[in-house]
């Protein structure tokens, strides 16, 4: 399984052309069937100790939950077999400055996502779990591109673009997200030092996008 977040703001979507930031951040959740069945067991331990807050907020969402929640889903998530991956676009550096006045900020999504797959090279076939935030042209130019990048082993390989509310993965990774956004726009390292092990950056840096 490979889920995808990507968190800025506490509004995801349309985060990229936020002007009070200067960070944005795409992750990936890589995690097989066996584990992904496990974080049903991290949701009752966090329900056990936090059913008020579940009972608000029954997804779990890292802008909406309290850090010692976060800290405890993070802890236990980190006991399981998984990797995750983070591209960072610094909108500050110039030629992202460049890139973002002359493109949409959907394409510009779809080349992080891209590029970002590219750079982690997976080898085998695997479903591919996005939250629905992109529109339907949008959704569909990026599962193309997904499928005829060549570097994607993609004989078997499934897309879909779901309400997260619905995967723990999707909502695991945004605990994930924003963990990163946190340690990069605020300089508080303290949630995604927890999975420090298992979690790899990379730099997002284009002048210009490829023609598709």
């Amino acid at each position: 399984m490979v889920y995808v977040a990507n968190s800025n703001t506490l509004d995801e979507s349309g985060s990229l052309g936020n002007k009070n930031i200067n960070i944005s951040v795409i992750s990936i959740l890589i995690i097989n069937n066996k584990e992904s069945l496990k974080l049903n067991n991290i949701k009752t331990k966090l329900r056990r100790k936090y059913k008020k807050e579940l009972k608000i907020t029954p997804e779990i969402k890292f802008y909406k939950h309290s850090k010692d929640f976060i800290e405890l889903a993070l802890t236990n998530l980190n006991k399981l077999d998984f990797d995750a991956y983070t591209i960072v676009m610094d909108k500050n550096q110039r030629e992202n400055k460049k890139l973002l006045k002359e493109n949409r900020y959907n394409d510009i999504y779809i080349d992080m996502v891209i590029e970002l797959l590219e750079k982690i090279n997976l080898n085998k076939s695997f479903i591919f779990r996005l939250d629905r935030s992109l529109p339907k042209k949008d959704r569909k130019k990026l599962k193309t591109l997904i499928i005829k990048n060549p570097k994607n082993k993609v004989e078997k390989t499934k897309i879909f673009h779901d309400e997260s509310f619905k995967y723990l993965g999707l909502q695991f990774v945004d605990l994930i997200a924003g963990s990163c956004f946190q340690s990069l726009q605020n300089n508080n390292p303290q949630f995604i030092k927890i999975i420090k092990n298992k979690h790899t950056f990379f730099e997002y840096r284009k002048e210009k996008l490829k023609k598709k």
